[in-house]
């Protein structure tokens, strides 16, 4: 299991907490303060490195490299009583196509930060954790199979990057199963976020608890039921959403019901970023309903 780490920096090395997480699946990863990261330089993206202004990087109409701030680690690499971080990138040049990158940014002995390395982790690979150990970086996946779209990867995986002290080398992966009901149950599931792109909730949110087939939890303002289906790998369905009548704030009770009526849209499950995604249809697209966990 992997334990959370703490570190604080001074001076240019601002002070941050990091949550790490990947035993095999997500767990409660806080919003991250990276303002110290936003703005270096970062190599093995493009041919030339680029340079981020407050987290992102413009390469034209169409190219556009992010930094998450949802899921980093931090950890001493090599054992020089400094702690390294690690970073997750991702770099889109128009089309469906996005690319993940992890990248590791060590302290310098004038105090400043410099990106050391970076490695591609795939096309829209799903991270379901992230850990730094003595000498290597662990990240928790789910990847497409050989037959697999990239969009939809069910196939969950360990990968290990053995750190060569200005690159990290690839070892091999190791499987670990596909995508399951039983990387839902066990865990609390806190709603963090009702869309992707939509900024995270404040007060009383809604919570999902998975037994089985079994469904419950609190929509915020009332506790609710559910069924859940299982549709092969990744897939599921929820069935109608029962719930208590009890009556709370407007905004509160507006907020419940936008929850419901997309929890019974749900098609899908994955990961964002060390989060659960449950992803159901728009017309637009798709989007995700975002959760972090607790253990119960």
């Amino acid at each position: 299991m992997m334990q959370a780490r703490r570190w604080v920096r001074t001076g240019l090395m601002a002070a941050y907490c990091l949550s790490i997480f990947a035993d095999g699946q997500a767990q409660g990863v806080t919003a991250l303060p990276l303002e110290g990261f936003k703005n270096l330089e970062f190599v093995g993206i493009e041919k030339e490195p680029i340079k981020l202004s407050e987290g992102s990087y413009s390469g034209g109409p169409r190219l556009s490299v992010k930094l998450s701030e949802e899921l980093a680690a931090s950890g001493d690499l090599n054992a020089d009583g400094m702690p390294e971080t690690a970073l997750l990138l991702t770099k889109s040049a128009g089309g469906s196509s996005e690319l993940v990158y992890l990248a590791i940014v060590s302290p310098q002995p004038d105090g400043q930060l410099k990106n050391t390395a970076t490695v591609l982790l795939g096309d829209r690979v799903q991270i379901r954790g992230l850990e730094l150990k003595p000498g290597a970086v662990e990240v928790a996946a789910v990847v497409a199979g050989r037959k697999e779209p990239a969009c939809c990867p069910t196939n969950k995986v360990l990968k290990t990057f053995q750190w060569m002290g200005t690159e990290l080398r690839e070892g091999p992966v190791q499987a670990q199963g596909s995508l399951s009901l039983q990387d839902l149950e066990g865990k609390t599931w806190t709603l963090q976020r009702l869309g992707l792109k939509e900024a995270p909730l404040s007060g009383r949110s809604a919570t999902l608890m998975v037994k089985g087939e079994k469904v419950a939890g609190s929509g915020g303002c009332n506790r609710y039921f559910s069924r859940l289906k299982d549709n092969g790998p990744g897939q599921i369905s929820f069935g109608p959403v029962g719930a208590t009548k009890m009556a709370c704030p407007e905004a509160l009770m507006k907020l419940e019901q936008a929850y419901f009526q997309k929890l019974e849209k749900v098609k899908a499950f994955g990961y964002h970023m060390g989060k659960l995604a449950l992803t159901y249809p728009e017309a637009s697209g798709t989007d995700a309903l975002v959760f972090v966990a607790e253990p119960l």
